[in-house]
């Protein structure tokens, strides 16, 4: 009986572990605080809402891949996912994965982003502090990316590299009260990924005044309610 006992506690022994390391993580989440990025003007809004999607096929891929800082190998997948949301491209994916060739090759710069060795919550003793003392450092978001033409243009060479910048610094929290901080309009647990899109959809309107405009079938259908 006692070994069957001993053997029951064994086997159970690694879930528990990974029940208290998920909770760990979620209580480590729950005490983060991050900022908003500027709001936009009305006007950079109505320049988004006359914006049109394009026929272009965007390939993405990291600028320098051998630089990528620790914890950022995730960019050029944000990436894709931010420039899909967009709703400016009839096809963005990461290199290779295109079905046809590209028209355009986003290359994503991850300089500026911080690698999570860096970060204080990476310390076990600082965090452990947070609790009670709030621990506050600045953090780059956004991105960094240089649009680069595949095909040539009506010279026939093609168009020269555009850099767009949707880069800004804020202030991250870590504390144990993040959670009440978080209530205020300008601050949230997760990232505001809807505000970052609308940022690098308004920095790529200028890159893209001359490109091909997509065929009616493939833009966005109205709602139903707005069709008359």
């Amino acid at each position: 009986m006692g070994t069957g006992k001993s053997d029951g506690r064994r086997r159970t022994a690694p879930a528990a572990r990974r029940e208290v390391s998920l909770a760990f993580a979620l209580l480590a989440a729950a005490c983060v605080s991050r900022p908003h990025p500027p709001p936009l003007s009305a006007d950079e809004l109505e320049r988004l809402a006359g914006a049109r999607p394009t026929a272009l096929r965007v390939e993405v891929r990291a600028a320098d891949p051998e630089a990528v800082p620790i914890g950022a190998h995730a960019a050029p997948a944000e990436v894709v996912e931010d420039l899909r949301a967009t709703g400016l491209f009839a096809k963005v994916a990461e290199a290779g994965q295109l079905e046809s060739a590209a028209d355009l090759r986003v290359l994503v710069h991850t300089d500026h982003l911080l690698p999570y060795h860096a970060t204080p919550g990476h310390n076990l003793g600082v965090f452990l502090a947070s609790a009670v003392v709030p621990v506050r450092w600045k953090e780059t978001a956004g991105h960094r990316l240089t649009l680069a033409p595949v095909r040539p243009g009506d010279t026939g060479e093609a168009p020269a590299p555009v850099e767009v910048d949707t880069t800004w610094e804020g202030t991250q929290l870590l504390w144990g009260l993040a959670p009440f901080v978080n209530l205020a309009p300008d601050r949230s647990l997760l990232a505001p990924r809807k505000a970052e899109v609308a940022r690098l959809k308004l920095a790529l309107l200028p890159a893209l005044a001359g490109a091909p405009a997509a065929p009616p079938a493939q833009r966005p259908l109205a709602p139903a309610a707005a069709v008359r």
